[in-house]
């Protein structure tokens, strides 16, 4: 029987490594909230638009660092109260408590439906490189062997939460095949990965291409370059992790909002070292783990929990 989640307040260190990986969202979240300011007329003069804006960043950095699987409703909140407010201006006032309830409403919406939203929003596709950086107690040559799972290591390399297992075929080295699936369900995508370029301790370059349905479904079968550069540094290796994608727009942003190369880079790194960890693609993992309908693969799960 699947137990509940254990409630356990995160220490101050993650709070502020998750606010910084969300700078990006907080700065949209006080600049959006300085627009609706200025659009209901707002006084205060210029004191009181940066004294409004800091509350609202204050107050999503503080809901990020404490509820990171929630994180969009900080922005999906002052997305909606823009909305609701820019109709007041234009002529469509719902009065203050209307204003406050459907901003409410529907800022909760967004920030609940973002996933969804990015990805059915008709607004194209956008080629674009998304990067992020960070520090892994490893050398240089031993991180990039883990984080891009490279065949010397074999079944021990490091593997996303989600990837249930690696498949290679000894006849085509280079190529693995990654099988994901949402925790406590059947495998449901594949995704390819081909090495493209590798300089030991250096750099490792390769292609990913989506091979289920579901995931061709976004990105129409597109083939993502990832590069992962790893430089000396004194607690190890400092890695770069730049993606070259062509995704839906919406979904681009997502990803550099997030700053998800370098969240990855943090998930790694407490992953590797055993300590606590504040990355958003786990706390992703243990909400949809939580959620997800018990199936006969939940005691696999939980055999390999202290699998990294």
């Amino acid at each position: 029987m699947r137990q509940g989640p254990i409630i356990v307040m995160p220490s101050v260190p993650i709070i502020l490594r998750r606010i910084w990986r969300q700078r990006r969202r907080l700065a949209i979240v006080a600049l959006l909230c300085g627009l609706c300011w200025v659009i209901s007329g707002g006084g205060g003069g210029p004191l009181g638009l940066v004294a409004v804006m800091t509350a609202c960043a204050a107050a999503a950095a503080a809901w990020v660092g404490v509820m990171p699987a929630w994180r969009g409703i900080t922005s999906g909140m002052a997305i909606g109260f823009l909305i609701v407010i820019s109709l007041g201006a234009v002529g469509l006032s719902l009065g203050s408590t209307g204003t406050v309830i459907a901003g409410l409403v529907l800022g909760l919406a967004l920030g609940a439906l973002r996933a969804l939203i990015m990805v059915s929003l008709p607004l194209g596709k956008l080629s674009q490189s998304v990067s992020g950086r960070g520090v892994v107690p490893f050398p240089p040559e031993k991180a990039l062997a883990l984080l891009t799972n490279d065949e010397g290591l074999g079944e021990t390399a490091f593997w996303h939460p989600h990837v249930q297992r690696i498949e290679r075929d000894p006849a085509t080295p280079g190529l693995s095949k990654l099988i994901y699936g949402d925790p406590g369900c059947e495998p449901h995508s594949e995704v390819e990965v081909r090495l493209l370029e590798r300089h030991p301790g250096e750099m490792i370059r390769v292609a990913v291409r989506a091979l289920g349905e579901d995931m061709k479904a976004v990105d129409g079968g597109a083939v993502t370059e990832a590069t992962f550069r790893a430089s000396p540094h004194p607690e190890g290796a400092l890695v770069t992790i730049t993606e070259r994608n062509t995704l839906p727009s919406a979904l681009i942003l997502g990803m550099w909002v997030d700053d998800a190369p370098g969240d990855y880079i943090d998930f790694f790194r407490a992953n590797a070292a055993g300590q606590p960890d504040p990355s958003f693609v786990a706390a992703d993992h243990a909400f949809l783990k939580f959620w997800s309908f018990p199936t006969e693969t939940d005691s696999d799960d939980d055999a390999g929990a202290d699998r990294p």
